[in-house]
């Protein structure tokens, strides 16, 4: 099988015999005309990893921003790249946290519908409380 390095340019796919290559741009459904030589499958790979899998883009856009579906395309690479950068960094928001309005958090949640009203000063320093064995 072919080296694993963990290069970023083409150099990784140097050692590989041609047989190699061809069954990567197989395996990858990278197609190819044949006879190609070496070169070109090395620069069809290299190609082929540096292209975004845009599943993974809107998947990470959508489960940790607030940009909705259709504004995403709207976006320029700069932009996604910047945000994708930081996404490690916060925690979303609208992840919510357990509890913070139905009391301590270690009982359940009441099946209650909601009243509508804001919670008790009792309702939120049990919940702030919850966080106190958190260092």
């Amino acid at each position: 099988m072919a080296p694993a390095d963990k290069k970023d340019g083409a150099e990784k796919y140097s050692n590989w015999e041609i047989d190699e290559l061809r069954k990567e741009c197989t395996k990858r459904n990278i197609k190819f005309i044949e006879p190609d030589n070496k070169e070109e499958l090395i620069k069809l790979l290299w190609q082929n990893d540096h292209t975004p899998d845009w599943a993974e883009v809107y998947t990470d856009l959508l489960c940790h921003t607030s940009i909705p579906y259709e504004e995403i395309a709207n976006r320029t690479i700069p932009q996604i790249d910047a945000i994708r950068s930081k996404l490690g960094k916060n925690i979303a928001i609208k992840i919510g946290i357990p509890g913070i309005f139905g009391g301590a958090l270690d009982n359940p949640p009441s099946t209650s519908s909601p009243t509508g009203k804001p919670p008790k000063l009792s309702e939120f320093a049990a919940f702030c409380n919850a966080f106190n064995s958190i260092s």
